[in-house]
């Protein structure tokens, strides 16, 4: 049914799912909207995208209560991290297996203990909504890669790694459906340093054999590990890659730089 931190199924800790998961396929979100007294309808201010639940059925056939709770206390301790607070787990779905969620116990089990089995349903939750890709923009698909076999993943897929000796453009691919902002690490010299993104334009002035990190999500750039933000010109924050094709377009003279886009594909 599913796979945890790419290793553990229900079944190692000795339980079987039953029939009647939930797994709804969008996740929980709110209508902002403001009424008017006096006026019909409503005016519309958005939505707030919240949490997306999960719960799964599990029996265990287990005649001697106490190895039953034995059982019970290490499938719980799987889900709690050593100060005994929920930790973030990566699932893997076998119905979607080219996607994966970090979610985490979302309240307390109670299960049924009966005479020779016991039964509790378990409560998910994924507090970041959003699937995302099995495989990163810096993996490279090639016979032997450990890829799910019924997957939109084609074979041949090449990581965002590029060597840029003259300016040119490159394409990124973004295998998601939403938008992402990536990490792009920029290792090497060039004079007057351009990218452009989608038409967006972004100056980083001079690399000297040095090493530029940009960071979208976080809005950070930092050069050598030193803070670079203020330096640099451009809007960051239209710094993103579109579910498709993405031209990048690199500039500068003396160009001898090692450019890699660092992101995950990710997941309405």
């Amino acid at each position: 049914m599913i796979t945890l931190d790419d290793k553990y199924r229900f079944e190692d800790f000795g339980f079987i799912c039953e029939p009647g998961y939930d797994d709804s396929i969008t996740p929980i979100f709110d209508r902002k909207t403001y009424s008017i007294p006096g006026v019909e309808g409503v005016i519309p201010f958005g939505t707030q995208v919240k949490e997306k639940p999960f719960t799964y059925p599990l029996m265990i056939m287990e005649r001697f209560h106490i190895e039953m709770q034995r059982k019970f206390e290490k499938f719980t301790d799987f889900f709690f991290d050593q100060y005994g607070n929920p930790r973030k787990v990566k699932m893997v779905r076998d119905y979607d297996s080219s996607k994966f969620y970090y979610v985490e116990l979302a309240q307390q089990i109670t299960p049924d203990r009966l005479p020779e089995e016991g039964k509790f349903v378990l409560p998910l939750v994924a507090y970041d909504p959003r699937a995302y890709s099995v495989v990163s923009s810096n993996d490279r698909i090639k016979w032997g890669s450990k890829i799910p076999f019924v997957t939109k993943i084609q074979f041949g897929y090449k990581p965002s790694q590029y060597i840029v000796n003259s300016p040119q453009s490159l394409e990124v691919n973004n295998i998601g459906t939403l938008v992402v902002r990536p990490i792009i690490e920029i290792v090497g010299t060039v004079n007057g340093l351009t990218l452009v993104i989608n038409d967006k334009s972004f100056s980083f002035g001079d690399l000297n054999n040095e090493t530029l990190l940009i960071d979208a999500a976080t809005y950070t750039v930092k050069k050598n590990n030193q803070n670079y933000l203020f330096k640099m010109t451009g809007d960051l924050e239209k710094l993103e890659l579109l579910p498709r094709t993405n031209k990048v377009q690199i500039g500068g003279s003396n160009l001898n730089l090692k450019v890699t886009f660092n992101f995950r594909g990710k997941y309405k």
